[in-house]
């Protein structure tokens, strides 16, 4: 046996892996006791043998031949110990306590195994053969380890107590005395643990007792507890849950049961269970009856109930729904319960529960179509429908007739969805159209250029998308008759087009209404944007003029404008066959749309005067550009200054240097009045005038003027310097 252990490894191992050293240990400690068991046997047989016949009996001493084979028992069995004693406390590394003082027993634990690892450390080392009886040493280190043991054992112990005291329940108590289960077999745990045992028996037993008081308090109405449940259903949970409970709190005394000890305990804890167990079991057995009935119940009237019913005018539902849903989901739970006695109608609502499932989604289908069809149709609509309605009428009147174990419904069905498939369709494309009238009161007729000026849109990508829109128009309304079956000839039919050709109006007076509302909005005097129209002021040999002019070419372009915004409206088809004329003819007599026409009229007479007032302010320079030039200047040179119209008999005064600084100073001084001038003028807050071009010729004549005096100026000087000697003029002539 000493030369199949490995030596000293016996206690070595224990800082690494003993587990399989233990095996080999236990295997030897078997093999030898089963020889001292065989020799004993042996032994017994041969007295048995003697009885019956006489000879000498087995007088030899048996502790001759075992005293060493005993000795070597008792070291194994030693050495055993610390493995298992070792292996118990390894299972300490992963304990962690939880409650209010869980961290710190939890580190007072911790520190226990380090301890202890210390200890096995010390053992493991030391240099001796442990598998040798001889040796006493090992003994020494062994007593020196079980003895460091016994206080770790101490502080565990205190730890348990403490944790024991903290828990409020069987269950917390329970796991805590597993997780400890290791060490509850030493002695000084055996003596120090009874008391809290009994507490934990004590926990256990009011659990019971809280479960029994639970059961008669909420036995009347459990379903509260489980509201998304059938009331018999909720009440089997709720039971089942209570059993769970008391069984809980019996595996948590059985846990403990072989530490407690006493046979009255048990006795007292299992009668207290059966107790409950049978309080529950006859409740269970009470609901499953009563349930049973209210099944059978129920499913006789639903399976002799109609299909569908009127709740108030044209309105549908399917009869007994909601009833039939928590029949259905009561089948459900009964079916997943067990043991609830299937009668015959619910038996035979239960072997059918696939087909009137799915009877029961046709005829949701069929009730949502029908409500939708009768309750979304339009008063135009109506007449249209008429016979689809009455093909619905039918096949409700057979459906009233047929209870919920009847065939063909799925064929009433598709019937149904034929109808409601035509009529949404053709609903969704009167949607369409709606949408498309109403998105033209979003669309810009005019805008501005990137000079900020105005500019028409109507022959451009806008008004070709409104093209478009009419031709879509006309395809979803004809659409729309192919999906009605309706006679293009009929008055509904026509009242129908008429009430979509009132949709369009609409939406093409708003698209007007848009447009006109830009024009008024940018031409009102309050505007505080860029000008909307822009025209030059210019100055021509008959005096200023306009370009465009205010009268013809301003007002024209306007004019141009409103016509085009009307001609918009004319890029629809009338819709209406009753209804004679395209859009643009009726719209132009709408008061409204005539309101606004009114009003961009006004604005541009109001700008019309003022511009004429501007016209006037700067026919104060007329003079420059109506008179001769060479007249005056020849009249000057006589009398030395211009004659008025009154100044017929003036008398004749060749013109002096001051006479020549005089008038070069008063052109001088126009001149710079001129220069002044704005080069843009806004009148009204929406009219832009350029008087860049009548600035610079004006000042141009000026400059001719101007001109005219110096070059006479010059050429008389010259002519002075070139003439021979004269007498000497008079003082101040030329």
């Amino acid at each position: 046996s000493r030369k199949f252990l490995p030596g000293q490894k016996v206690i070595q191992v224990l800082m690494s892996e003993p587990g399989p050293v233990l095996g080999e240990i236990r295997l030897v400690i078997h093999t030898l006791q089963t020889l001292k068991l065989a020799y004993t046997q042996m032994q017994t047989q041969l007295e048995l043998q003697n009885q019956a016949t006489p000879s000498r009996s087995w007088t030899f001493p048996s502790h001759l031949v075992f005293i060493h084979l005993d000795t070597f028992l008792r070291r194994l069995l030693s050495i055993q110990g610390a493995h298992f004693i070792t292996v118990r406390f390894y299972q300490l590394d992963q304990t962690i306590l939880s409650g209010v003082n869980g961290t710190l027993l939890t580190d007072v634990v911790q520190e226990a195994y380090q301890d202890f690892l210390v200890q096995v450390r010390l053992l493991s080392g030391c240099n001796c053969d442990p598998t040798d009886p001889e040796d006493q040493s090992f003994e020494l280190n062994l007593d020196q380890f079980q003895a460091q043991v016994s206080d770790l054992e101490t502080r565990l112990v205190s730890v348990l107590s403490k944790a024991l005291e903290d828990c409020s329940e069987a269950l917390s108590a329970t796991k805590l005395v597993k997780m400890f289960w290791f060490f509850l077999d030493r002695p000084l745990v055996q003596d120090q643990l009874p008391s809290y045992l009994s507490q934990l028996v004590e926990q256990v037993l009011t659990d019971l007792d809280q479960t029994e008081l639970e059961f008669y308090s909420e036995r009347e109405e459990p379903e509260r507890f489980f509201r998304f449940h059938p009331a018999a259903a909720a009440r089997l949970c709720w039971n089942r849950q209570l059993r769970r409970r008391a069984e809980e709190a019996l595996r948590s005394f059985r846990t403990i049961q072989n530490l407690c000890g006493g046979l009255a305990l048990s006795h007292l804890v299992l009668k207290r269970f059966k107790k409950i167990v049978d309080l529950l079991q006859d409740f269970r057995t009470s609901v499953r009856s009563h349930w049973s009935w209210e099944l059978e119940s129920e499913c006789g009237v639903i399976l002799n109930h109609s299909l569908i019913q009127i709740s108030h005018p044209d309105h549908l539902e399917v009869a007994c729904m909601y009833q039939l849903e928590a029949l259905l989901q009561e089948l459900r739970c009964a079916t997943r319960e067990g043991h609830v006695e299937l009668r015959p109608h619910t038996a035979r609502l239960l072997s059918c529960r696939d087909e009137i499932t799915q009877k029961y989604h046709s005829l949701k289908q069929i009730v949502v179509c029908y409500n939708q069809v009768v309750g979304g149709a339009m008063e135009v609509e109506l007449h249209l429908i008429q016979e689809h309605l009455q093909e619905l009428e039918q096949i409700l009147c057979e459906l009233q007739r047929k209870t919920w174990i009847s065939e063909g419904v799925q064929q009433q069905s598709q019937q149904v969805l034929i109808v409601h498939f035509n009529i949404r369709e053709a609903r969704s494309n009167m949607d369409a159209m709606r949408r498309i009238a109403h998105g033209w009161a979003e669309l810009d007729l005019l805008q501005r250029s990137e000079d900020s000026l105005l500019e028409s849109k109507v022959k451009d990508q806008t008004c070709r998308n409104i093209k478009t829109d009419g031709e879509q128009l006309l395809r979803l309304t004809q659409v729309n008759r192919s999906l009605y079956k309706a006679d293009e000839s009929s008055q509904a039919w026509k009242r129908y087009l008429d009430y979509i050709d009132d949709r369009v109006q609409d939406g093409l007076l708003q698209l007007l209404i848009r447009a006109l509302h830009f024009l008024t909005d940018n031409m009102s005097p309050q505007t505080c944007g860029p000008a909307l129209f822009s025209v030059t002021l210019q100055l021509q040999e008959t005096g200023s003029v306009f370009e465009p002019t205010i009268d013809g070419g301003l007002i024209n372009v306007i004019k141009t404008i409103i016509r085009d915004i009307y001609g918009a409206a004319s890029l629809i088809p009338r819709i209406s066959l009753s209804r004679h004329g395209n859009y643009q003819v009726l719209l132009q007599q709408n008061p409204e749309l005539c309101t606004r026409e009114q009003e961009v009229m006004c604005r541009l007479l109001q700008v019309k005067e003022e511009v004429e007032q501007l016209r006037a302010g700067l026919n104060r320079y007329s003079h420059l550009w109506q008179s001769d030039r060479t007249a005056v200047f020849e009249e000057f040179l006589t009398y030395g200054k211009q004659l008025g119209a009154e100044a017929v008999d003036a008398e004749r005064k060749p013109p002096t240097l001051k006479d020549f600084q005089r008038e070069i100073q008063v052109l001088l001084t126009l001149s710079s009045e001129v220069s002044q001038l704005d080069e843009v003028i806004l009148l009204n807050g929406w009219l832009q005038i350029d008087m860049r071009p009548f600035k610079t010729c004006l000042l141009s004549i000026i400059l001719d003027w101007k001109h005219m005096y110096t070059h006479r100026l010059l050429e008389s000087a010259t002519n002075r310097k070139t003439a021979p000697a004269e007498p000497e003029p008079e003082p101040g002539s030329l």
